[in-house]
């Protein structure tokens, strides 16, 4: 299957003009990245808005990728020269967070630091801010397109601009494979069954894709009336339990 993902709506062209606008009042930047696929997840418009103002690459969901990957990435950006941390559920990242900003030394005169946490759909640039505000003041859904506008909330020395996920309007076919794994990409726009069927090629499974499906569905209870294997419905579930670790910690990326 090859992957030709064109999903560009009107609020993330919208979304994109408005980041150009405002990125000369940006002091820095979070880059929310996948922690399983660091450089697929990564949005190709943000390069120039960002330009040579610093920025923290987050790599998220840190608890669902293989952790001795995860720390080869973040040495593979410090080479960089570009300061990467982890951040997960269960990863309060405040005090790394201004860790940072110290090693930054960006400091304002007067008022706050402003600072813009950007990434592609579904990265968890919401549940990043969350965590840093100590509460659920952000709307937070599991899918890809749920933030529409910029928002700015204030929190002790910081203003943060939560943005909506922007992808580039043409997405690499390998690239897209990957964040369609990861749920980065509105799966209504999706064949969720061809998306598994590269998965399960890919995670290397000794079975065929079609013959491990269908011993999934049946393993899994997604079967129809007449007993036999429903594919569809096992590979929804599949994909979910890849998404939410339940197949293990995978990265699907490593650093050069």
């Amino acid at each position: 299957m090859k992957f030709d993902v064109n999903w560009f709506p009107g609020h993330m062209a919208k979304s994109l003009r408005k980041l150009r606008e405002i990125a000369k009042f940006i002091d820095f930047f979070f880059e929310i990245v996948d922690a399983r696929a660091p450089i697929s997840s990564r949005g190709d418009n943000f390069e120039k808005i960002i330009n040579s103002k610093p920025r923290i690459i987050v790599l998220n969901k840190s608890d669902l990728a293989d952790d001795k990957i995860t720390n080869n990435w973040i040495t593979y950006f410090n080479n960089l020269n570009i300061p990467a941390m982890k951040s997960s559920k269960n990863l309060i990242p405040k005090a790394c967070i201004n860790n940072l900003i110290n090693k930054f030394e960006i400091k304002k005169k007067f008022g706050k630091i402003k600072c813009a946490v950007i990434g592609v759909p579904n990265v968890g640039k919401s549940c990043f801010i969350n965590k840093i505000l100590g509460s659920k003041k952000l709307k937070i859904e599991n899918k890809a397109g749920v933030t529409r506008n910029l928002n700015w909330i204030s929190c002790e020395n910081l203003e943060i601009c939560d943005t909506p996920g922007i992808l580039t309007p043409k997405i690499d076919s390998e690239f897209a494979k990957k964040i369609s794994y990861l749920g980065l990409i509105k799966s209504e726009i999706l064949n969720t069954e061809e998306v598994v069927m590269n998965l399960i090629s890919d995670l290397n499974y000794k079975e065929s894709p079609e013959k491990f499906l269908h011993n999934f569905a049946l393993s899994n209870g997604c079967v129809s009336k007449g007993g036999e294997a429903n594919l569809e419905r096992a590979a929804v579930l599949f994909l979910k339990n890849f998404q939410n670790g339940k197949l293990g910690k995978i990265s699907l990326e490593v650093p050069n």
